[in-house]
């Protein structure tokens, strides 16, 4: 039998993607710089794309035909809407 693919959470809410060479390179660089030249406010975004969970399953469907199951989990959902976005 085939895996399915569950999206559990809400079409809208983003995600960022990231090379795995960049996600590496980047947290490398968060880890070494200076957190005072950060001061008190220490948001910093790392080089990618951000996608939907809709744009996700529009891009796998022609590949995942018929295995893409569509459910909400309200645990995912308050835990994906707490992400800065």
């Amino acid at each position: 039998m085939a895996t399915r693919l569950s999206a559990r959470c809400h079409s809208t809410h983003g995600c960022g993607c990231y090379r795995p060479r960049v996600a590496i390179d980047a947290l490398v660089a968060g880890y070494e710089i200076d957190g005072a030249m950060l001061g008190l406010r220490r948001m910093v975004n790392f080089p990618g794309i951000s996608v939907s969970v809709a744009e996700m399953i529009d891009a796998l469907r022609e590949a995942a035909v018929n295995k893409i199951r569509y459910d909400i989990d309200p645990r995912v959902v308050a835990i994906v809407g707490s992400w800065p976005g």
